[in-house]
């Protein structure tokens, strides 16, 4: 990790999971309550709004627009959570 991403970590901080959709699952399950709201970009992984949907939160999604470089709009992000009058829980980015 050091090596490749400049990431300072132990073994103690590493989670070896069978693919990407089982880690993400499971840090889903762990940290999203039912009525939790999750933003997501869009697009993305179609798993991150069916599976928080599936554990009865509300997926919000923000845009991944070209004109940024697919980069996430910090400004939108700030909105949707000032709207949700901070109750947004989870964000993923890529």
């Amino acid at each position: 990790m050091k090596r490749t991403r400049n990431v300072h970590t132990t073994a103690e901080h590493i989670l070896v999971a069978p693919g990407c959709k089982m880690a993400l699952s499971l840090a889903m399950m762990a940290l999203i309550e039912p009525g939790d709201e999750v933003l997501f970009p869009d697009p993305s992984f179609p798993i991150y709004p069916s599976f928080a949907r599936g554990l009865g939160a509300k997926a919000v999604p923000y845009g991944l627009e070209e004109k940024n470089r697919f980069q996430p709009d910090v400004d939108e992000i700030a909105r949707k959570i000032h709207a949700a009058y901070d109750h947004a829980d989870l964000q993923f980015a890529e």
